[in-house]
């Protein structure tokens, strides 16, 4: 097993360890973290790190992260991981944010020891950037570009509440060629400030369409060479899409549905995977026009289709 180890001053590991259980598919055996806390010594430190390490064997592998290369959290990390023969099988990188680490998270089982040091670099310098605020007007200007010198089609359909997240696109495109990203949301893409977050979310080409528009635009999806993700917020809007519409996109016939809000209205099938009655019509009716549904975050993380699922809601 590929085990990911987060070290740091305070509670900075635990806290990233937390949001990786949001973001990564709840609780995980791979994943380990240990804070040297206020008033702990560097004894005290190492012994809880080799306590939380002593499941791992020379069979395994160890991506550890840490917050700052010379602390003292990497430094007496390094030296019991050393003491127990791992150092061999282990990769080590400081400056950790929350990007890198849920990069190591998503991709370690599915790239190379080379690719996954690359990605870590390469996703954390990404993370970090200023928000620049444009105007409409030059969002107007690259949808015009895009008219004139983009072609796509489509290469993965998902539904995600949070819309565009970068790691978890990062990891998906390993399994579906992707150029860019399609997002068709009326709130996103008429909100200056929410459709800029979603653009800054991945390093890949984003689009933020309203409903409107992306009818407007489909058919130049259909007749395009590029790969694009179209993304929705809800099972609602890809209903329209796929049924009402009739959209055919491309030769896709899996839907992944990923994290979709705990409400009080909605019914838990998993972690961070919850959907109410409409948003089940919606599924089954995306079912019965040919799709299959699959529930995963990430890839390693699928709880099941919706066959297991639709029964809850009333579905025979």
């Amino acid at each position: 097993m590929k085990y990911v180890v987060l070290v740091s001053h305070g509670t900075f590991a635990p806290g990233l360890h937390s949001v990786l259980k949001m973001l990564a598919g709840g609780e995980r055996e791979d994943v380990i973290s240990v804070g040297l806390e206020d008033g702990m010594s560097a004894d005290e430190f190492a012994e809880k790190f080799s306590n939380a390490i002593s499941k791992i064997t020379e069979d395994d592998e160890i991506i550890l992260l840490g917050d700052i290369v010379g602390g003292s959290p990497l430094t007496n990390a390094i030296e019991q991981v050393s003491n127990k023969g791992l150092i061999g099988q282990t990769v080590i990188f400081g400056g950790m944010n929350l990007a890198m680490a849920l990069t190591a998270t998503l991709m370690k089982d599915g790239v190379d020891t080379d690719m996954l040091k690359d990605s870590l670099i390469n996703e954390a310098k990404d993370a970090v950037k200023e928000f620049v605020m444009t105007s409409a007007n030059d969002d107007e200007e690259e949808i015009f570009k895009f008219k004139e010198e983009k072609n796509m089609s489509v290469s993965f359909l998902r539904i995600d509440d949070r819309m565009i997240h970068g790691q978890t696109v990062t990891r998906w495109s390993l399994e579906y060629p992707c150029d860019g990203l399609i997002a068709v949301n009326d709130k996103a893409a008429t909100t200056d400030a929410l459709k800029m977050a979603y653009k800054s979310a991945s390093t890949k080409k984003t689009f933020v369409w309203t409903y409107e528009a992306w009818k407007k635009k489909n058919q130049k999806v259909l007749d395009s060479k590029d790969n694009y993700f179209l993304i929705t917020k809800d099972s609602i809007q890809m209903k329209k899409i796929l049924v009402d519409d009739g959209f055919v996109p491309s030769d896709v016939k899996k839907v992944i549905v990923g994290p979709c809000n705990d409400r009080p209205e909605a019914v838990k099938l998993g972690n961070n995977q919850s959907i109410t009655q409409e948003e089940a019509e919606a599924l089954e009716a995306i079912s019965k026009a040919g799709y299959e549904i699959e529930f995963a975050l990430i890839k390693e993380a699928s709880i099941g289709t919706w066959d297991k699922f639709r029964g809850q809601f009333g579905f025979n």
